[in-house]
């Protein structure tokens, strides 16, 4: 037998923008700054592994206890 284990997300960023963009104050400056942070600290940790994902997209992070994780590899290319 073969056993998978895999994290689970809660949700990803596009469906999270949409719901904090519904309520008034939603998307505040510390909201944009923690996010941006999280989404470069992804992408330069693929980078640092010569990996570079060809499809960044919203929809292509998800959020894991806290944390923004970068999903979906399926395009990406390693760096030679």
């Amino acid at each position: 037998f073969i056993y998978m284990v895999m994290e689970y997300g809660e949700i990803d960023l596009s469906k999270l923008l949409r719901a904090k963009a519904a309520i008034p104050g939603g998307i505040d400056a510390n909201f944009v700054r923690y996010i941006w942070q999280q989404m470069l600290r992804a992408v330069q940790t693929v980078h640092a592994a010569k990996i570079v994902h060809c499809d960044l997209k919203p929809a292509n992070f998800l959020l894991v206890a806290g944390t923004l994780k970068l999903i979906d590899f399926g395009i990406s290319k390693a760096i030679v």
